[in-house]
């Protein structure tokens, strides 16, 4: 009985997990999805020098190790994966994209940064039309592989008025399955053409703001030096 238990307590807590990660920028489509065309990358930024400019493990201490995150560069969207499941008409203008997935071993948190690159001032679009769905929608449900239903509260946090790039939004979101909790803060920041997206989840919220203020910053830092085009 005990292990059933145990066992129903880390698949629910994955099932969080897993919904946080597909939502906290537009994870990668699966079903019903539509591709965003691919236009050729400039000669000076391709996804490959995305990860360039990407949070890393050792900004946020001893034990974090970073990896490409799977499908990184795929630019396919899926908009159920968006907060309150939005479409984002400035998911066409993206060119690249890549993202790292931060870990470490003795912490169960988890850290990812995805760094999209966009044409035609799509970077701004991209930060307006996140705003916009967070000042109109501040719950939403998901519906997770297993059939069973998430509930999600969002808000904007008090952090998008940092000093943080050219323009920052900030979200605060918790998701929760059968009286279990998972907390995520989610930093949206421009740099001239790029945004880079942290999105840190964490059993405590204290703890999620922090690895986001960590990583955003190193990131931030990272992408002044990124060519403008």
């Amino acid at each position: 009985m005990l292990l059933t238990m145990a066992t129903r307590h880390r698949l629910g807590l994955r099932a969080l997990t897993a919904a946080l990660l597909l939502a906290g920028c537009g994870g990668q489509a699966s079903g019903a999805a539509g591709a965003s065309p691919h236009p050729s990358p400039t000669a000076s930024v391709s996804s490959a020098s995305l990860l360039t400019y990407a949070a890393r493990g050792t900004d946020l201490g001893a034990g974090w190790t970073d990896t490409p995150s799977t499908s990184g560069t795929d630019l396919t969207v899926d908009n159920e994966a968006h907060p309150c499941h939005r479409p984002y008409p400035s998911d066409a203008l993206r060119v690249v994209k890549n993202g790292v997935t931060i870990v470490n071993a003795s912490d169960p948190s988890k850290v990812a940064d995805d760094i999209v690159y966009y044409r035609d001032h799509g970077a701004e679009q991209a930060l307006n039309e996140i705003r916009g769905v967070l000042d109109s929608c501040t719950a939403y449900q998901q519906v997770n592989s297993e059939g069973a239903t998430i509930s999600v509260d969002v808000h904007k946090s008090a952090a998008s008025s940092s000093s943080l790039g050219d323009d920052r939004v900030a979200m605060d979101r918790r998701a929760t399955l059968g009286g279990r909790s998972i907390y995520s803060v989610v930093f949206f920041i421009r740099v001239g053409n790029y945004v880079t997206a942290i999105f840190t989840i964490s059993g405590d919220p204290a703890e999620a703001g922090r690895l986001a203020g960590l990583a955003a910053a190193a990131s931030t830092i990272r992408l002044k030096s990124a060519p403008a085009s």
